[in-house]
């Protein structure tokens, strides 16, 4: 293979951004292996292993990424900056190597008006099923309303059912500015969701987050590290109403696992969209809520 200069990648926060185009799904050793070496020493030694064609390609990927990123009015975040998510690095930990081999993201690509860091500072991840039973979107949207409305930032993914109820449900009490949505592609693809109209609300008066740079099209392995994302980043996660084996229930389990509040609303015993919820207080010591107020108490009362 060719040796490589890399004069665009001299900065750290290209580097991260370029190391990211080119494994957006970060490994746990990359994460940690950056984290220890830093984003140019990391890049460098791959490039060396690029024939000149691929890396004339990745250059290319990159610029578009951050053409991109200033067109859609976005920014890059890395380790070090104000806003930057510091508990995101529990990722890493062996805590969360049980829950898959992904790490944690080597920068993250938010808009909004909002101070990312400040909104997750007291926060929490209100999630569950796509195909939520209109009962379960009621439920979900009202105890986030009751939460934004007690000053908690309400965090979500950026989909249909429990998340989008959610949202919508603090977002009726402080015009979204409560709200982080974690999007699983790209900032710019998310734009094109069916829940377009939801999503561009928050992305100007809250926070719209995705680990993924520009481009990245949303797959199973994006969705599952969207939510560790959520759960590493705020301080509890509720699950509304989602099945046994959901990727809702595995960020709840994973934020246990991390040491945040797990927390779970009971559904009717007989309706499977409920049972992860149930399996949750029965096997894994979730915190049983039916309101905002459970919900806090169980977040005051969890050892930290």
């Amino acid at each position: 293979m060719v040796q490589h200069s890399t004069p665009e990648y001299a900065d750290e926060r290209t580097a991260r951004i370029a190391l990211s185009v080119l494994a957006p799904l970060t490994s746990r050793d990359l994460s940690v292996s950056v984290a220890a070496r830093g984003a140019t020493q990391i890049l460098a030694a791959m490039l060396s292993r690029l024939d000149a064609d691929t890396a004339a390609a990745l250059s290319g990927q990159v610029r578009r990424a951050i053409d991109t990123a200033g067109r859609i009015q976005a920014r890059v975040l890395m380790p070090g900056d104000d806003e930057w998510p510091g508990t995101i690095a529990a990722l890493n930990t062996d805590e969360a190597a049980t829950f898959g081999r992904t790490g944690a993201p080597l920068c993250l690509w938010v808009q909004g008006a909002q101070h990312l860091a400040k909104q997750l500072s007291r926060s929490m991840t209100v999630t569950g099923t796509a195909a939520a039973s209109a009962d379960g979107q009621h439920i979900a949207a009202g105890l986030a309303e009751d939460l934004a409305a007690a000053g908690w930032t309400v965090a979500a993914r950026s989909t249909s059912g429990i998340d989008r109820a959610a949202l919508l449900g603090a977002a009726r009490h402080t015009d979204a500015a409560s709200c982080v949505m974690v999007a699983a592609c790209g900032l710019d693809l998310a734009h094109q969701h069916p829940n377009d109209p939801t999503i561009g609300w928050i992305s100007r008066n809250g926070l719209l987050v995705s680990p993924f740079p520009p481009g990245h099209a949303a797959t199973l392995f994006s969705r599952m590290h969207s939510q560790g994302v959520l759960a590493s980043t705020t301080g509890a996660t509720l699950i509304v109403e989602a099945p046994v084996g959901s990727r809702a229930v595995r960020a709840a389990r994973l934020a246990a696992a991390l040491g945040r509040p797990a927390m779970a609303t009971p559904g009717p015993a007989s309706a499977a969209t409920w049972a992860g919820g149930h399996a949750l207080i029965r096997d894994h010591g979730a915190h049983l809520v039916s309101s905002a107020t459970d919900a806090q108490t169980a977040y005051a009362t969890t050892p930290t």
